[in-house]
């Protein structure tokens, strides 16, 4: 009892309006109004939880943060790595690359790499101000949180560098595009053909 008089918590749960000299017809409409109310809110709960079931994988590993700076070096999490391994031919040259879960669990810390990366850059590769700058999140996985993320580190972080470009496949694309905070990095994000 104690609980429910707290007034938010008690209305919270329980709906209470007088009504007044109403005929049957107007009370049925305003009873329809209200039921039809709850099932759209229903509706968009089951949206959000659709839309946050679509992260591929509940890794909690933050992704890591990769720049092919010539043809056999690379940097991965800013440790630079002399390699032949074929699976590293695929990424250009120049390019970042996240690579596994920018989700809201790690933003901030996926965040911190990719700003270091391209602030601090390397022994060998640093992208100067006017420098086209290539995110690439192909091999990320994102959710509803990643696109206010890549806002405020673009807008913020990052403003310095007016020529930045992010590419995603589709489905990472239309993770993006259903977010907070894609209308402001709209035109900065491209779909990658596989």
């Amino acid at each position: 009892m104690h609980h429910y008089a707290d007034q938010k918590a008690f209305h919270s749960l329980f709906y209470i309006k007088p009504v007044e000299y109403k005929t049957n017809e107007e009370m049925l409409h305003e009873l329809s109004t209200y039921v039809e109310a709850i099932h759209k809110r229903h509706t968009l709960i089951e949206k959000l939880i659709e839309k946050q079931a679509q992260v591929q994988s509940k890794n909690k590993d933050a992704a890591k943060v990769l720049v092919k700076i010539s043809k056999d070096k690379i940097a991965l999490d800013r440790e630079v790595v002399i390699t032949r391994d074929k699976t590293y031919q695929k990424y250009e040259e120049n390019h970042i690359y996240v690579i596994g879960d920018w989700s809201n669990f790690n933003s901030r810390k996926v965040a911190g790499k990719v700003i270091t990366a391209i602030k601090d850059g390397f022994a060998d590769w640093k992208p100067g101000i006017g420098d086209q700058v290539c995110l690439h999140l192909e091999e990320a996985v994102v959710d509803h949180t990643t696109a206010a993320t890549l806002a405020q580190i673009i807008f913020n972080d990052l403003k310095a560098y007016s020529n930045i470009k992010i590419y995603c496949h589709e489905p990472n694309y239309k993770i993006l595009e259903s977010a907070d905070g894609f209308s402001m990095i709209r035109k900065l994000v491209f779909i990658q053909k596989a």
